[in-house]
């Protein structure tokens, strides 16, 4: 497999843009781009919703997520919650996701990563 034809995958190092749209077909933005940067696949409960949806998508592909109001931890589960532009989780929004970039991760970067979610438990930290 060429790195072109990266998918997303365990133990990648995933960088996605995201930005923040009112409605799927929305044109408007209503804030972002942002840049988000996660191992895939570490979470002790398996995947979170984002992950799955992400699942086997190569670079330059991109997904439209409904954040439900006030769900946004269901979404992002063991992630570290992104910026949104606004309050997390106070109303309906859609996140449209492309993927950006897919490296290996190194032992290191899983290690941290896992290390991380040891000391925040079962829930998000927020960092």
């Amino acid at each position: 497999m060429s790195k072109t034809e990266e998918k997303v995958a365990f133990p990648k190092k995933i960088t996605l843009s995201y930005e923040v749209v009112a409605r799927p077909d929305a044109a408007d933005v209503t804030s972002g781009p942002y840049i988000f940067v996660f191992v895939y696949g570490i979470g002790p409960e398996g995947l979170s919703m984002l992950e799955r949806e992400l699942a086997d998508k190569q670079v330059g592909e991109t997904v439209m997520v409904h954040q439900q109001p006030g769900h946004v931890s269901d979404l992002f589960g063991h992630l570290a919650l992104p910026h949104l532009g606004r309050e997390h989780g106070t109303d309906s929004c859609y996140l449209k996701v492309k993927v950006v970039k897919i490296i290996p991760a190194d032992q290191t970067e899983v290690i941290r990563a896992m290390a991380d979610l040891a000391q925040c438990g079962n829930t998000c930290c927020g960092h």
